[in-house]
């Protein structure tokens, strides 16, 4: 079959012995090497492992999964914890053949049932499952080197530390944060100097994967308080860069938000404010990103509805700057009065 390895695994696990079923896996591996292995190589092993499980599901066990795009949706794993016998056996069968449904998955039933694939619109899941399976196999490799000084004494000091050094000089931007300082302790205390830039370039690395503080997730890592800190100060410094568009549609154009990052918008003067009350055009937004953002008068009269009743000085000048551009854009002209009025309207009736 020209089949990937994992394939006679999944095919002897499962039981299904359906030559056309082994034939509809390999035409599908075969469509989708041409598409995507340029593009995001990382994947390749673990979306190959889950076209032959999915082709299994879908062509052989239509009584056990009436519905197999049910298996990809966000809340498919909460059905299994209700233990319901159609959800057991569905759960059992999936770790049976070792397969983990994920979102992107969806494309390979979208190919099953139209023999084509729209990869426009996957184009962002996939970059991020890349990234992730990326990092996950890089970690793998660094926790390999360091477990080899917990597995006994067969492998000499200068092996280890040498694939260390060289991992970190080849990978400390693919691998966890984490694990760089884990790998850094571990040589400091064996006498071993490291470069600087091996921590920078985990930290940069880090930022440009998660475009927004996880404060939950850098708080509880196991992180020096120096490379914690460092990690906040510099995304605190991002963030009084960013636009005011983008900062005030994640906190008043979205239904989640995270009041913390009001603190970003501290350093706007009023006249910026003005300009940007004054010029904002969601259709603009919308042609250069392709989605749809709300317009001015929700986002301002959103912001200062929810942060009305903030006691901390410095937030509440954030606010009496919004108002003072108001105010300004007031004087303006008649139409920019009514306007004004208008979002006030919008704020008593709508936020």
């Amino acid at each position: 079959m020209a089949r990937p390895l994992s394939f006679e695994h999944i095919f002897i696990a499962s039981d299904c012995a359906n030559i056309r079923v082994m034939r509809k896996a390999r035409w599908a591996v075969e469509y989708f090497t041409g598409i995507l292995w340029d593009n995001w190589p990382n994947i390749r092993e673990s979306f190959e492992h889950a076209i032959a499980a999915l082709t299994i599901i879908y062509y052989s066990k239509k009584d056990l999964f009436p519905d197999p795009s049910s298996l990809l949706a966000d809340d498919y794993y909460k059905h299994l914890v209700a233990e319901s016998p159609v959800h057991s056996a569905q759960y059992t069968f999936i770790r049976k053949i070792g397969y983990n449904p994920a979102p992107h998955h969806s494309m390979i039933l979208d190919f099953f049932r139209h023999g084509t694939v729209d990869i426009g619109i996957y184009t962002g899941i996939l970059q991020v499952s890349d990234d992730n399976e990326r990092l996950s196999r890089f970690n793998h490799q660094c926790d390999e080197i360091l477990h080899q000084t917990s597995s006994g004494f067969f492998v000499s000091q200068e092996q280890i530390l040498g694939d260390l050094r060289e991992f970190l000089s080849q990978h400390s931007g693919d691998i966890s944060i984490g694990k760089v300082c884990s790998a850094i302790d571990f040589l400091k205390r064996c006498d071993i100097e490291v470069d600087s830039m091996h921590l920078e370039s985990a930290i940069q690395s880090h930022i440009n994967r998660e475009p927004k503080l996880d404060t939950y997730s850098i708080d509880f890592s196991e992180l020096p308080d120096a490379v914690r800190d460092d990690i906040k100060n510099r995304y605190e410094a991002r963030g009084l860069s960013e636009p005011i568009s983008s900062l005030m549609r994640r906190l008043a154009g979205e239904s989640s938000w995270d009041p913390d990052e009001i603190r970003l918008l501290r350093d706007h003067s009023e006249n910026e404010w003005l300009e940007w009350i004054s010029s904002y055009n969601p259709e603009q937004g919308t042609r250069k990103s392709g989605e749809s953002y709300s317009n001015v008068f929700h986002l301002v009269g959103t912001f200062l509805k929810r942060f009305a009743s903030l006691t901390d000085d410095n937030d509440q000048a954030i606010l009496a700057k919004i108002r003072g551009a108001l105010g300004l854009l007031r004087a303006r002209s008649t139409v920019d009065r009514l306007r004004v009025e208008m979002l006030f309207n919008y704020m008593k009736n709508r936020c």
